[in-house]
């Protein structure tokens, strides 16, 4: 089972209207937003909270927008494209 899934998108402002508009039908919405200077989007639902998070390019990974640099470098996360 997918715990959670993540994409970049080059408009965050203009993506947020987008899947703001495409999932509320399906009763999931932005729980969750992080990052001071580029937000990261966490969308769920009340039952499982945020599983869906878009991130806009700027922001290298989940973890350096949650938890910051050196957390994410801790636990050796490349930021290089490639495989994860």
């Amino acid at each position: 089972m997918i715990d959670h899934i993540e994409i970049f998108v080059s408009d965050g402002a203009g993506s947020r209207a987008f899947y703001d508009q495409v999932l509320k039908p399906l009763g999931i919405e932005v729980k969750r937003e992080v990052g001071a200077r580029v937000k990261a989007l966490g969308y769920g639902d009340d039952a499982r909270g945020p599983f869906f998070w878009v991130t806009p390019i700027g922001t290298p990974c989940f973890l350096l927008a949650f938890f910051g640099c050196p957390f994410a470098v801790k636990l050796g996360h490349g930021f290089g494209p490639g495989l994860r």
